[in-house]
């Protein structure tokens, strides 16, 4: 409990330093201090419950290199699928070929299905339809490539990485 409320309280601390960019130590005191305060206050609300495992996940419990490391992939892929689909448009043909697509996909954490879901949703041409509670991910993809590249899995190894779920 502790080292998760000096997680959070770090976090606000650097957030808070980068944003005022105050350097005289009564605002530095300041800011720790406010950032201590509401570590305590928001701490119950940072964690979400596994209903399969019966097990309370903290939402910052996470590799934060590999969660930027991850950030920066997406942004790749989002940038090759924006491009994708801009052709698709320009094209005098629209070839187009869209699928429904289902798929099983295991994280034990939720924040790691959220992730999930939203970085299918961040990608041009693949919007997620529905998750049940099985873990079946519904998704709809506009073309072939884009429900391959979904399959393939590599969005789904890279956040395991991220949250240390390598059997996922």
């Amino acid at each position: 409990m502790f080292k998760n409320w000096l997680k959070t309280t770090i976090l606000l601390y650097v957030l808070w330093f980068i944003l005022s960019g105050r350097t005289e130590s009564k605002f530095l005191m300041l800011g720790l201090i406010s950032s201590m305060v509401i570590a305590s206050l928001c701490q119950p609300m940072l964690y979400i419950e596994n209903r399969l495992e019966n097990r309370k996940h903290f939402i910052l419990d996470l590799h934060y290199v590999k969660f930027i490391g991850y950030w920066i992939w997406l942004l790749g892929e989002i940038v090759k699928s924006s491009l994708s689909v801009c052709r698709l448009i320009i094209k005098k043909k629209i070839e187009i070929d869209p699928q429904v697509i289902q798929f099983q996909c295991h994280f034990k954490n939720p924040i790691a299905t959220t992730l999930f879901v939203n970085s299918i949703i961040l990608t041009p041409s693949t919007v997620t339809v529905n998750v049940d509670p099985n873990n079946v991910f519904t998704v709809h993809a506009l073309t072939v490539e884009a429900a391959e590249d979904l399959l393939g899995g590599e969005m789904q190894r890279r956040i395991a990485k991220v949250f240390d779920e390598f059997n996922s």
